[in-house]
């Protein structure tokens, strides 16, 4: 089981592992990560973001055969990614009163 969590600067992420039958934490930080790991930190298919890397839409390492991504790029990505909450509000407005007067 791999949880992520952010530090307050979200410079890093720490990976927590369960040792099994221990119980106990190995933490492990790291800002480099593999496209499986990004895949279950952003919920994103690992085809999508391979797709994203290669159109420019995500900032990727490519070293050797493997692709590798800094979490600060995943979380300005990410970021600029998100709607304007107002933005819902103005299409059903819209939508609302070209019905109304027409």
């Amino acid at each position: 089981m791999e949880v992520y969590e952010r530090n307050k600067k979200s410079e890093k992420i720490e990976e927590f592992n369960l040792a099994r039958g221990t119980g106990k934490a190995i933490v492990m930080k790291k800002r480099y990560v593999s496209v499986k790991e990004v895949s279950e930190y952003t919920s994103l298919s690992i085809k999508t973001l391979y797709d994203w890397a290669c159109q420019g839409k995500i900032p990727s390492i490519k070293y050797g055969s493997r692709v590798l991504f800094d979490l600060q790029d995943i979380d300005q990505a990410m970021a600029s990614l998100k709607r304007n909450t107002n933005q819902g509000k103005k299409t059903v407005n819209k939508i609302a009163g070209d019905i109304l007067w027409n």
